[in-house]
């Protein structure tokens, strides 16, 4: 390739990422518009709450430590949510019959079916986004969604 071509190629990669950014924005504020109307029909959980739910629903069942690291949150920050959360009966504590010093957050019944609301909720308002789409569009997109994904990994 010679300069032209490279100088070509880089803007019109710089334009593709330009464009993919403000998707991407439009598309966070579609998570936030479902991620509020999914809050509002749950009462009083905040995303914070919702996203420790989340974590320890995607595990079954994981250390405070472990959620801290997962949620980006301080390890204090994660105490005071999970105290929240079992204050409401969504988690429970559970210790370690190994070493009683590790302690595991586990979902309750009530936070199982609120995790179980929240996935069935995130699939509607997916079927309703690749409703959009035609058949043939649909697999074009998760092939390159998943070749995206996959080189982040």
């Amino acid at each position: 390739m010679n300069t032209k071509d490279d100088k070509e190629t880089k803007n019109s990669l710089e334009d593709h990422v330009q464009e993919l950014a403000q998707h991407l924005l439009l598309l966070r504020k579609m998570q936030d518009q479902a991620g509020a109307e999914l809050l509002s029909s749950l009462g009083n959980l905040s995303m914070q709450e919702l996203n420790i739910l989340n974590i320890i629903g995607d595990t079954d069942k994981c250390t405070m430590s472990d959620i801290a690291k997962r949620a980006s949150l301080s390890l204090s920050s994660v105490t005071v949510i999970v105290d929240k959360l079992v204050k409401g009966d969504l988690v429970e504590r559970v210790r370690s019959e190994q070493d009683r010093r590790i302690v595991w957050g586990r979902l309750t019944e009530a936070g199982y079916k609120i995790y179980l609301v929240q996935i069935k909720h995130m699939h509607d308002v997916l079927i309703k986004m690749l409703g959009s789409l035609l058949p043939e569009e649909r697999i074009s997109f998760l092939t390159v969604f998943k070749k995206i994904t996959q080189s982040y990994l």
